[in-house]
C-alpha cells in the first residue's frame, strides 16, 4: 500500500500488512529474497504513536518460525519512511528456535571451512538469548534490547555469553562480561544471482573482507585488546562468524565456507604501522595465529621493526650483497605480511615479518640473480630469553626467459622455485642447465609446470609438468602412435656428480593405463603397472587388426599386470606378465614383426580345463573325447619359430610371479591362431583312436596342438604331426581330431608325392574318420594339357560309409583360348545336401539366375525388368603392370601383396591360389590371366593388362552349396548365392544374389550416390547420406521383412535431397526407369504432394503441388488482406540433358481475379521452404497494383476480405485522394448492394 493519507503503520482489524512497496527499494529487495516479493503480515496488531514515530506490536509468521514475536517502528524520513522491526522467535518451551529451523540446508561447520570451525552445527550451539531476525531501512540504527549495531536489510541481533564460547581469544575481556552484542545481515541468494569467488592468494580472504554483497549469515561481536611483548598493539578485536544459509549454495560457491574467525588491529609503535589483520583459532582454548597481508604499508629501516621482532637486529641476517646496498631503501620498505602466533597467557611463541625491500638483488644463490626481493623473518620466542631468528629470501629470477618465484632459505643454503605463469619453454633448453642430454627417444616437449630446486653448494635439480600440446609425446607402439599423457619429469644435477632424469606417465592402453617411469641416462626402457586391462581389447588396439580368429566372448582380464616398453632394434615391444587368479600364469609380448604389429598371449594354464575360458565353452565335446594335460594356451596374430616370452626375471618388480614366467619350451615358437600344446594320452580302449594308433605306429602319450576356431565348437582341430608310411609310399602330415557341427572325428591331413608320366606330382592325402564312415581324398597341385585345353589342380574325392554308400567329387579348373572357369562339383548319393557347385560365370542376366537356379513363379511385372538388369564383374582395380611377371612366374607372395594393396585378401599358398594365363603378347609374356581363390568360396578372378596397368575383376560368382563340405583340403561353407554387379539402364549396383531354389531370387546390394542435375536438385544415398543408397530385389514374398519389401518388389531404399526436403523413399524400378511419390511438410506453411521418376543422370521429372499457407497479406497503409487458407502451386522440377529448372506456378483469386505468377528456385541452392515468402512478396507487388483502384479496394474493405481499416470513408480520402463527396458516393453504394455479387459487380462499373 502507500503511505499517504492514512499514515504510517495502519493497523486494520488487528492486522498490519507490510507490503513491498512500503518502505522504499531496499525493503523491497529484503522481501524478495525472505518472502519472494509476499508482504508480512502482522496478527494481533497493536499500534502506538510517539510524536512522528510509530510503533506496532504483534505475532507474525517469518522464515519457517511461528508465533514470532514482532515489534514494527515507522518514521518520516528525508527519502521516504523508514521501518526498524524486530522479529523474535520462540526461545521457550515447548518450541525452543534454532537457525537450521529457519534454514533446514545449513552446511555443516566442518564442511570446507578454511579456519577453526567449532564443529557442526557451531550456529545452533550459539550461546545467545533474545535473538531476533531484523528489517531495517534505518542508518546507524540499534537494537533496542540488545543494544547491538543493526545491519541494513535483513539481519540478526542478539546477546552472545562469550565465556561458553571463546578460547583464549576470550581472556582480552573482563571476567565479569556476561553478555556481549552479537549481530550483522543475513543476506538470502535470489535465484541465478552470481558471486565473485574468494580470493585465495597470497592468503585466503574471510567472506567479510569482500568489497561486494556475500550472501549468507554473517555475525560479529566486540571483544576488545591488548599488548603483546612490550610494546606491540592488537586493537578492535572481534569475532566474526560467517555460514551460508543453503549446502547447496555453498557446494556451487565453494569458496565461501563457514568459518569463524576475528579481526583486529595490529599497531607496530616503533614503525609508525598500524593495519588491518585477522584472527584465526578464537574458539581454540590454548592457542590463536594473527595474520595480515598488506600493500602500500612502508616503513624507514629494519630497524624500526623492533617492536614486534624483539630486537633491532634484522639487517644483519641478510645477504653481504644485500646488507651494503640497505641503506639506498631508506623509507621504502614495505611490510608485505605478519603473522603471530600466540599462547596462554597471550605470550608470542613466533612472530614472522616479510619485508618487502625494492630496488635491490642479490647474488647469493650461485647462477641466479634474484631481485623484487622479499626476506621473511621468523622469530622464536621474540621477547623471551630464548629469542632466535631465521630469514627466508623471497624474489623473482629469470630462467630459460620465463619468470620464477623463488624462496631461499639462508639457513639451509636450499631454494625453491616455481614458475610465475604459464610460459613456453623447451624441456631441452631445461636438461642443459642440469648438463643431461636428452636421448633422441624423446621428443622437443614443451613444459606447462615447473618448480626447480637449488642449493647455495651448485646443485640443481628441476621437477616439471609437460604440456600436452603442441607436440604430444607420442612413441610407436601399434598401427597408431600411444599418446603419454600426464609426463611429469625431474632432472637432477648435484654440485658434485652427474645428472640424471626421471620421467613418468601414463598411456591409455587397451581400455586400461599403464603408469610407467623412464630413467636416464639408460636403455630406453619405459616399466610400470597396468591395474587392469582386457586381453583381446589390447592387442586389437596395437595391432590394428580385428583379429578374426579369435572366438567370440573369448576375453582375459590382466589385473595388476608387470609391463615394460622397450627397444627390439629398432621398433618397440610391450612385454607383460602376470598372474590370473584361479586360471595361472599370464605372458604377453607386442611386437613389429615383418612390417606389421603383431602379438602373442601366453597363459600356463593351472587346471586342464579349457571350456571353462570365456568363449571356449564348445570345447567340452573334445575334452570328453581326448585326454589332455600340462595345457599352455597360445594366441599368436603371426608365425615367429624363433620367438620366446621373456622370462618373468626380466620384469624388475617385486609383484612378478615367482617362477620363470611363461616359456615355450626349449625351441620357442609360435604360430598364427588361437593354439593349445600339451600332452595328449591315447585312448587304446576307443577303436578310431586304437586303429590309427596301429596304423600310423603312434605312441602313446603325444605332444599335440589344438588350433581354435572362431566357433571353437565347429571349426576346432588337434593335431599331431607324423612322418611315416602309408600303403608303401612316403606320407608326411598332422594326425589328430577335428571338431565339427559340435561333433568330434578323427582325422589324417598329409602330402604324398608320387610320379606322372614322367613328372614329379604332389597330392594332397586326407583321411577322416566319421562316427559312420571313413572320407578319402587326393588333389594334385600341377597342370595336364592337352589339345589345347589346360586342366589344372585335379581333386578326387571317394567316400564310403559302414553300410557301403559311396560319395564322389571331382574339382579343377579348364582354361580354352581367353575362356577360363574354375569349377568344383561334389555329390553324396546319401545325403544330396552335402552336395556342391562352385564356379565363375558370365553373361548372364536375373532373369537366367531365377529361371535356372530357382523355383517359383516370377511375378509379370519383374519378368521384363529382370531380363535387362545385366550380371558383370564387380570390385574392379588396378595393379601395377609389374605384378604381370609374378602372375606369370607364380610369385603368389607379390601376386598377393598387390591384391591386398586393394583391400582384398587373397593367400599365399599354392595349395590355396590357382592362377592360369589367359592370353600372351608377341614376346609371349602373359597379358591376360585368371585367378581363383581355392580358400574363399572359389572367387574367380580375371586379370587384364592395359596401359595403365593390370586391371582386375572379380568375375561373377557362382556357388550353391546345401551344407558345408571340404573337399581335398579345401572347405567349401554352405550357401546359394550369385556375386554380381548389376546393370540398371545407366545405373550398377553391388549386389549378392540369394537363391531359394522353391520360392526365387533375392538381391541385396548397393548403388554410388544417384546425383541428378545438382547435388541440391535432386540425390539419392543412404539414410545418413554418408554413401550410396540400397537396392533390393525379390521375386517371391518374405514376410520376415518390413512391410514395404514383404511382396515381390524391385526397389530402391534411399534417403531422397530435394530443394532442401531431406527424408527416406521407396524408389519403384520397372523396365521403364525408376518412380516414387514423396508427400509431407517443410516447416509449418509448406506441404507438398509430388511423383517424379527418372531413366538416368540426365533425365529428371517431378510434378505435383505445394500448398503455400500463410494467414494474410500486409499491404502497408491499404490494410492485410486475411486469407485464412492455402495458396496452391503446381510444381514442375526437371533435369533434360544440360537443362534443368524447379518451377512453380502459384493460384490465388480474389474478387473474381485470379493471380498465377511463376516462382522459380535456384537448382543448386533453392529451398521449397523458401517459397511461401517468395510468394508473400509476389503476392503483395500483384494485389498492390490490384487495389491502386479505389472502388475495388472499397469492396475488399466492406467485404472483409482487408483488415485493419477503421474508417473505410476517411481512409478513401486520405489514401486515395478522393474528395469527401466522391467517398460518400462509394460508401452509399457499399451500403446499397450489401455484399452481394451482383452489387459488386455494379460498384465496379
Amino acid at each position: 500500500m502507500t503511505l499517504q493519507d492514512s499514515g504510517l503503520l495502519p493497523v486494520a482489524d488487528g492486522i498490519l500488512t507490510l507490503g513491498p512497496t512500503d518502505f522504499g527499494a531496499l525493503f523491497q529487495d529484503t522481501l524478495m529474497r525472505v518472502t519472494d516479493g509476499a508482504p508480512i503480515v502482522v496478527h494481533g496488531a497493536e499500534r502506538s504513536t510517539d510524536g512522528n514515530v510509530v510503533t506496532v506490536v504483534g505475532t507474525t509468521a517469518l522464515l519457517n518460525a511461528v508465533n514470532v514475536a514482532a515489534t514494527v517502528t515507522a518514521q518520516p524520513g528525508a527519502n521516504g519512511p523508514t521501518i526498524t522491526a524486530r522479529f523474535a522467535p520462540p526461545a521457550t518451551a515447548p518450541y525452543i528456535w534454532h537457525f537450521s529451523n529457519s534454514f533446514p540446508n545449513l552446511p555443516p561447520f566442518n564442511a570446507g571451512a578454511r579456519s577453526d570451525d567449532g564443529g557442526a552445527g557451531l550456529l545452533d550451539r550459539l550461546p545467545i538469548a533474545g535473538g531476533a531476525f531484523t528489517i531495517n531501512t534505518l542508518s546507524g540504527a540499534a537494537d533496542p534490547v540488545t543494544g547491538a549495531p543493526l545491519a541494513m536489510g535483513l539481519g540478526f541481533a542478539a546477546s552472545l555469553a562469550p565465556m561458553q564460547l571463546l578460547g583464549l581469544v576470550g581472556t582480552l575481556l573482563p571476567p565479569d562480561t556476561l553478555q556481549l552484542p552479537v549481530s550483522g545481515p543475513v543476506l538470502l541468494p535470489l535465484a541465478g544471482q552470481k558471486v565473485p569467488a574468494l580470493p585465495d592468494q597470497p592468503l585466503p580472504e574471510l567472506p567479510w573482507q569482500a568489497s561486494w554483497p556475500v550472501p549468507g549469515i554473517m555475525l560479529s561481536s566486540p571483544i576488545g585488546g591488548t599488548t603483546l611483548g612490550t610494546a606491540l598493539r592488537i586493537d578492535g578485536v572481534g569475532l566474526n562468524i560467517y555460514s551460508p544459509t543453503d549446502a547447496a549454495w555453498m557446494a556451487a560457491n565453494p569458496s565461501y565456507a563457514p568459518v569463524a574467525a576475528g579481526t583486529a588491529k595490529i599497531t607496530i609503535p616503533s614503525a609508525s604501522i598500524s593495519a588491518d589483520i585477522n584472527l584465526l583459532g578464537v574458539l581454540a582454548p590454548g592457542q590463536m595465529t594473527l595474520t595480515g597481508v598488506f600493500e602500500g604499508v612502508t616503513f624507514q629501516k629494519l630497524e624500526d621493526l623492533i617492536d614486534a621482532a624483539g630486537g633491532s637486529d634484522l639487517a644483519g641476517f641478510l645477504p653481504s650483497d644485500v646488507q651494503q646496498k640497505l641503506s639506498s631503501t631508506l623509507g621504502q620498505l614495505s611490510l608485505e605480511a605478519v603473522s603471530v602466533t600466540v599462547g596462554q597467557s597471550m605470550r608470542v611463541g613466533a612472530i614472522s615479518i616479510a619485508v618487502g625491500i625494492p630496488h635491490l638483488d642479490t647474488q647469493v644463490l650461485p647462477g641466479f640473480t634474484i631481485d623484487s626481493l622479499v626476506s621473511s623473518f621468523t622469530m622464536v620466542d621474540p621477547f623471551g630469553a630464548n629469542r632466535g631468528v631465521s630469514v627466508t629470501i623471497g624474489g623473482d629470477v629469470t630462467v630459460f626467459d620465463a619468470p620464477f618465484h623463488i624462496d631461499l632459505d639462508l639457513t639451509s643454503g636450499a631454494a625453491t622455485a616455481a614458475l610465475a605463469g604459464p610460459i613456453a619453454i623447451n624441456l631441452a633448453a631445461v636438461a642443459a642447465r642440469a648438463d643431461l642430454s636428452l636421448p633422441a627417444d624423446i621428443p622437443a616437449l614443451s613444459v606447462d609446470t615447473m618448480e626447480f630446486a637449488a642449493d647455495t653448494s651448485g646443485g640443481i635439480g628441476f621437477r616439471i609438468g609437460l604440456a600436452a600440446d603442441p607436440n604430444p609425446w607420442t612413441i610407436d607402439l601399434g598401427p597408431v602412435p600411444l599418446t603419454i599423457s600426464d609426463v611429469e619429469a625431474s632432472i637432477v644435477k648435484p654440485a658434485a656428480g652427474s645428472a640424471s632424469g626421471s620421467f613418468g606417465g601414463r598411456i591409455a592402453i587397451g581400455g586400461g593405463s599403464l603408469a610407467f617411469s623412464y630413467q636416464t641416462p639408460g636403455d630406453f626402457l619405459f616399466q610400470g603397472g597396468i591395474d587392469e586391462v582386457g586381453l583381446v581389447t589390447l592387442a586389437r588396439q596395437l595391432t590394428g587388426s580385428s583379429l578374426s580368429f579369435i572366438p567370440d566372448g573369448f576375453e582375459i582380464t590382466l589385473t595388476n599386470s608387470v609391463a615394460m616398453i622397450q627397444k627390439s632394434g629398432e621398433d618397440l615391444r610391450l612385454s607383460l606378465v602376470t598372474t590370473v587368479d584361479e586360471t595361472g600364469i599370464v605372458g604377453l609380448d607386442v611386437n613389429r614383426s615383418s612390417g606389421s604389429w603383431g602379438f602373442a598371449f601366453g597363459l600356463d594354464l593351472q587346471h586342464p580345463d579349457l571350456s571353462a575360458l570365456p568363449g571356449l565353452s564348445g570345447l567340452s565335446t573334445l575334452q570328453s573325447i581326448f585326454s589332455l594335460s600340462e595345457l599352455q594356451l597360445v594366441v599368436a596374430s603371426y608365425d615367429d619359430a624363433a620367438f620366446q616370452f621373456l622370462p618373468a626375471s626380466s620384469f624388475p618388480s617385486p609383484s612378478v610371479p615367482a617362477g620363470s614366467g611363461v616359456q615355450l619350451g626349449a625351441v620357442g615358437g609360435i604360430i598364427a591362431g588361437l593354439n593349445v600344446h600339451g600332452t595328449w594320452t591315447l585312448n587304446t580302449g576307443a577303436d578310431d583312436q586304437k586303429l590309427l594308433q596301429d596304423l600310423l605306429g603312434l605312441e602313446p602319450m603325444l605332444d599335440i596342438v589344438l588350433q581354435i576356431g572362431v566357433n571353437p565348437a565347429q571349426n576346432s582341430a588337434l593335431a599331431v604331426h607324423v612322418a611315416t608310411s602309408l600303403c608303401g609310399m612316403p606320407i608326411a602330415g598332422a594326425f589328430g581330431g577335428r571338431v565339427s557341427n559340435g561333433d568330434v572325428s578323427l582325422f589324417l591331413d598329409a602330402t604324398m608325392v608320387t610320379q606322372i608320366g614322367g613328372e614329379t606330382q604332389t597330392w594332397l592325402v586326407t583321411l577322416a574318420v566319421f562316427p559312420n564312415g571313413v572320407l578319402f581324398s587326393g588333389g594334385m597341385r600341377g597342370t595336364i594339357t592337352f589339345d589345347g585345353i589346360t586342366l589344372a589342380n585335379l581333386a578326387l574325392v571317394i567316400g564310403c560309409d559302414w553300410e557301403g554308400i559311396p560319395s564322389f567329387g571331382i574339382a579343377g579348373a579348364m582354361t580354352v583360348g581367353g575362356f577360363n572357369s574354375s569349377l568344383a562339383v561334389f555329390f553324396n548319393s546319401e545325403d544330396p545336401a552335402q552336395s556342391l557347385l562352385a564356379g565363375s560365370v558370365s553373361d548372364l542376366t536375373l532373369a537366367d539366375v531365377a529361371d535356372t537356379f530357382a523355383g517359383g513363379d516370377v511375378p509379370p511385372e519383374l519378368a521384363a525388368l529382370l531380363g535387362q538388369i545385366g550380371l558383370a564383374g564387380t570390385a574392379a582395380f588396378t595393379i601395377p603392370s609389374s605384378v604381370g611377371t609374378a602372375l606369370d612366374t607364380l610369385d603368389l607372395a607379390t601376386v598377393s601383396k598387390a591384391f591386398g594393396a586393394a583391400g582384398v585378401t587373397l593367400p599365399t599358398s599354392s595349395q590355396q591360389v590357382l592362377v592360369t594365363r589367359g592370353g600372351t603378347d608377341a614376346s609371349g609374356n602373359g597379358v591376360k590371366w585368371f585367378v581363383t581363390n581355392l580358400a574363399y568360396e572359389m572367387r574367380h578372378y580375371s586379370a587384364v593388362a592395359g596401359p595403365n596397368g593390370i586391371v582386375v575383376t572379380l568375375d561373377p560368382q557362382l556357388y550353391l552349396a546345401p551344407a558345408a563340405v571340404k573337399l581335398a583340403g579345401v572347405q567349401y561353407d554352405q550357401g546359394f548365392f550369385v556375386a554380381a554387379t548389376l546393370k540398371i539402364l545407366t545405373f550398377t549396383a553391388s549386389v549378392e544374389i540369394s537363391i531359394d531354389k522353391a520360392n526365387g531370387i533375392a538381391v541385396d546390394g548397393s548403388m554410388s550416390r544417384v546425383v541428378i542435375g545438382t547435388a541440391a536438385l535432386f540425390s539419392l544415398t543412404n539414410a545418413d547420406g554418408t554413401a550410396g543408397p540400397d537396392i533390393s530385389i525379390a521375386t517371391y514374398t518374405q514376410p520376415q521383412l518390413p512391410a514395404p519389401l514383404q511382396p515381390p518388389h524391385a526397389i530402391i531404399d534411399a534417403g531422397l535431397t530435394m530443394l532442401g526436403i531431406r527424408r527416406d523413399v521407396y524408389v519403384s524400378i520397372s523396365k521403364d526407369g525408376f518412380t516414387f511419390l514423396i508427400d509431407g511438410g517443410v516447416g509449418s506453411v509448406v506441404t507438398y504432394s509430388l511423383a517424379g521418376s527418372f531413366t538416368g543422370l540426365t533425365a529428371l521429372a517431378v510434378k505435383g503441388s505445394v500448398f503455400l499457407g500463410f494467414d494474410s497479406i500486409d499491404l502497408g497503409a491499404l490494410g492485410a488482406i486475411h486469407l485464412g487458407l492455402q495458396v496452391s502451386a503446381s510444381a514442375d522440377i526437371g533435369v533434360s540433358g544440360s537443362a534443368m529448372w524447379a518451377h512453380f506456378g502459384l493460384n490465388l483469386s480474389i474478387l473474381g481475379k485470379t493471380f498465377n505468377p511463376t516462382l522459380s528456385l535456384d537448382v543448386t541452392a533453392g529451398q521449397i521452404a523458401g517459397l511461401a515468402d517468395m510468394a508473400v512478396a509476389e503476392l503483395e507487388t500483384l494485389l498492390l497494383a490490384f487495389f491502386a483502384d479505389a472502388k475495388t479496394w472499397a469492396l475488399a474493405v466492406w467485404q472483409g476480405l482487408i483488415k485493419g481499416i477503421e474508417d473505410l470513408e476517411s481512409a478513401l480520402i486520405k489514401l486515395f485522394g478522393l474528395s469527401s463527396a466522391e467517398a460518400a458516393a462509394i460508401m452509399a453504394t457499399l451500403q446499397a448492394i450489401g455484399g452481394c455479387a451482383i452489387g459488386s459487380a455494379l460498384l465496379a462499373a
